[in-house]
């Protein structure tokens, strides 16, 4: 493939990745460059496993958790990658954020409907809660109107309360 101004070059679609390369030559026919590239479409399996895991695993997960269990089963995710593939996520309203004063941020699935978390004060995990809590608007003051509510119970999971490790 002839471009302008003496460059050659070469594109392939691979499946999800796309492959190419380019050849630049100055007027004299000597080249001064060659330069590889690989375009990786926005949804890769790395992705795809991490979102795979959030889904299986029925709490949130920390950062952490996640780089954990998927280096189980794909072997060389870093933290960096899960970080860029979480960011996608909250970003495409996929997962959200789970935040807990004193606890690291976790992340689970948004199909999950309203509900409510457990923090073990023991391994620090983070459950959910199924349920809610009915008529807290008749906590709130006179005349006060409540938008939204968050309720996190605090106490030991049946894992520690048992003397067993906590699952990774």
């Amino acid at each position: 493939m002839r471009g302008i101004g003496g460059v050659r070059g070469h594109r392939r679609q691979l499946g999800r990745f796309e492959i190419g390369f380019s050849i630049s030559k100055y007027d004299n026919g000597f080249s001064n460059s060659v330069k590889w590239g690989v375009n990786v479409s926005y949804s890769t399996r790395q992705r795809e496993a991490i979102l795979n895991i959030l889904r299986q695993a029925g709490r949130p997960l920390t950062p952490q958790e996640i780089r954990e269990r998927a280096s189980r089963d794909s072997a060389g995710i870093g933290l960096a990658t899960v970080y860029r593939a979480l960011k996608a996520f909250t970003a495409s309203g996929e997962i959200a954020q789970v935040e807990i004063p004193g606890a690291s941020p976790c992340y689970e699935p948004t199909d999950r409907g309203h509900h409510h978390h457990f923090i073990c004060q023991h391994c620090r995990q983070v459950f959910d809660l199924q349920g809610c809590v009915h008529d807290l608007e008749t906590l709130a003051p006179q005349d006060f109107q409540v938008q939204r509510h968050d309720i996190i119970l605090y106490g030991v999971c049946a894992r520690c309360a048992e003397g067993r490790a906590p699952e990774g």
